[in-house]
């Protein structure tokens, strides 16, 4: 295995549009795009067979199933990573590397995204292996939850006067909410110029992700 250079630099995000993706990863990523044209009339004689295999594909999780665990390793392995430069041999005579948390904003995340990082870090080997191993594992908001120390954990009523802003409503959640009331989706999309859609929807996903992480991480109900 080789090692990394002492003078790695630490802006690791310079280094990433030019990184090397390995030959298994890119060739599931072309097998799945593949699906969306399969040709059918190699593998079905009429269309009620056609429509009862494509049923059957979207039944099936097994891709996101799959999607969802190598993103939770992807979280991993880069505050892994991240915890290694930063605990590299030091040279004295030089400034000190920066901590995981710099290394990974320096590599172009977020704060929100080195935090969950961090958290899914944390979680121990054998609590990290034992969900993955679950036939349909968590989203990474959930394994992060693991991760965190039982004194930064908020009381659900706590947590939801946070988001929400309590009984008079004036938290972020609900004003996004009053706002989305109040504008169409599909006026509002159609008005976004071209030259900001790729900012809007880089703002959009970052939305989406953090919602469904919310709402995975919701202490199950209880079926009684």
């Amino acid at each position: 295995m080789q090692t990394l250079p002492q003078n790695i630099p630490t802006y690791v995000h310079e280094r990433i549009p030019g990184a090397i993706i390995p030959v298994v990863f890119a060739e599931a990523v072309r097998a799945i795009a593949a699906c969306r044209s399969i040709n059918e009339g190699r593998y079905w004689s009429d269309k009620a067979d056609a429509l009862a295999a494509w049923a059957k594909i979207y039944k099936k999780d097994e891709a996101a199933i799959e999607a969802r665990r190598l993103k939770a390793f992807a979280y991993r392995r880069m505050s892994q990573l991240a915890q290694d430069l930063a605990q590299q041999t030091k040279d004295p005579k030089k400034p000190g590397r920066p901590s995981p948390r710099a290394q990974l904003i320096d590599a172009g995340l977020s704060n929100a995204a080195v935090t969950r990082i961090r958290q899914v870090g944390a979680v121990p080997q054998k609590t990290f292996d034992e969900l993955m191993n679950l036939p349909d594992p968590p989203h990474v908001g959930r394994i992060a939850f693991h991760g965190i120390g039982a004194k930064n954990k908020l009381a659900s009523s706590e947590a939801w006067r946070k988001f929400s802003g309590g009984k008079y409503h004036h938290g972020n959640g609900h004003k996004f909410r009053q706002f989305c009331r109040a504008h169409s989706a599909l006026e509002l999309g159609r008005e976004i110029s071209i030259g900001e859609v790729a900012v809007a929807r880089r703002f959009v996903a970052e939305l989406r992700d953090w919602l469904d992480e919310f709402e995975d991480a919701f202490p199950k109900e209880s079926t009684k």
